[in-house]
C-alpha cells in the first residue's frame, strides 16, 4: 500500500513539474508607456509651400532640436508619440528685387523656440530584435527670439527689414503643419534613428517684402532618441523564470 501511494505521489509530482514548465507566463499589459529624450539636426528652408532644399547653406539652412519625448506603445503595434522640443535654426529667404533691382537681395533669418509635434505610428518587425515604423502626425511651433540680417555688400535701394518678430516684424512666431517620418530601433537597444518631414502650412511672411508669395518654414530632421529604463526591462525580461523548484525556464518560451 505505501508503494502505491508513494508511487502516485511521484507521478503527481513529475506531471505538476511539466505542467508547470509548460504553463505560459501571465499576458503583458495591453499598453505601456515609455519616456526619454531626443535630439535632432535639421535641414530648413524658408519658402514656398513644401520646399525642401535651403536656399544657401554657407548662409543658412541648418538647426538643432533637443527636448522631451514620450511613447504610448500598444502591442498591436500602433503608438502614439509627443515631444516637446527647444529649437534654434537658421534659414535663407529672397526679397523682393524692389530692395536691390541690380542684385539677389537675400534675408538670413535666426530663430529660437518650441516645437511640439505629436506622431501616431506603427511599428513593424524588420528582423529578430530590430523594427521599422512610420508615422504621420502634425507639429505646432513657436519663436521666443528671433533676429534677422542681409548681405552689407548688396546695393541696397530700399532699406531691407531688420526686426523677425514683433510689431515691426515680418515673420510670424507660429508655425504649423503635417509631420511624416520613419523610425528604425531595437528591441535590446535604448536608443532610436529618425528622419522626420515638418512641413508648415500657414503664412509665414507678416509684409510683402519676401519673392515668394505664400512663404513657410520646412524642417527635414535627422534624429536620434534614447528610451529611459529599457535596459532595466530588458534585463528583467532576459532573466531566468523559476516556474517550480528545481525548474529554470527559458523566457523566450513565453515571447
Amino acid at each position: 500500500m505505501k508503494r502505491i501511494i508513494f508511487t502516485i505521489l511521484l507521478i503527481a509530482g513529475v506531471l505538476s513539474s511539466v505542467q508547470a514548465r509548460r504553463r505560459p507566463a501571465a499576458p503583458e499589459p495591453g499598453h505601456r508607456w515609455l519616456q526619454g529624450l531626443k535630439a535632432g539636426v535639421d535641414l530648413v528652408a524658408a519658402g514656398g509651400p513644401f520646399t525642401i532644399l535651403p536656399e544657401d547653406l554657407n548662409r543658412g539652412g541648418l538647426g538643432l532640436a533637443f527636448g522631451y519625448t514620450a511613447r504610448l506603445q500598444w502591442r498591436s503595434g500602433w503608438y502614439l508619440q509627443p515631444s516637446f522640443l527647444f529649437c534654434y535654426d537658421t534659414a535663407v529667404a529672397r526679397l523682393n528685387h524692389i530692395f536691390a533691382p541690380d542684385g539677389d537681395p537675400t534675408l538670413e533669418m535666426r530663430r529660437g523656440g518650441v516645437q511640439v509635434p505629436l506622431h501616431l505610428g506603427y511599428k513593424f518587425r524588420l528582423t529578430h530584435g530590430f523594427y521599422v515604423s512610420v508615422y504621420s502626425g502634425g507639429f505646432a511651433s513657436y519663436g521666443l527670439t528671433g533676429s534677422c540680417s542681409h548681405d552689407e555688400q548688396t546695393k541696397w535701394a530700399v532699406e531691407p527689414p531688420r526686426h523677425l518678430f514683433g510689431s515691426e516684424g515680418i515673420w510670424n512666431r507660429l508655425a504649423v503643419g503635417p509631420v511624416v517620418g520613419f523610425t528604425f530601433e531595437g528591441r535590446d537597444f535604448p536608443v532610436s534613428m529618425s528622419v522626420d518631414g515638418y512641413f508648415g502650412v500657414n503664412h509665414m511672411q507678416k509684409l510683402d517684402v519676401f519673392r515668394t508669395g505664400n512663404m513657410s518654414a520646412t524642417y527635414i530632421r535627422l534624429g536620434f532618441g534614447y528610451w529611459f529604463g529599457m535596459r532595466d526591462k530588458n534585463r528583467r525580461r532576459h532573466a531566468p523564470l523559476i516556474t517550480a523548484p528545481g525548474v529554470i525556464a527559458d523566457p523566450s518560451d513565453f515571447d
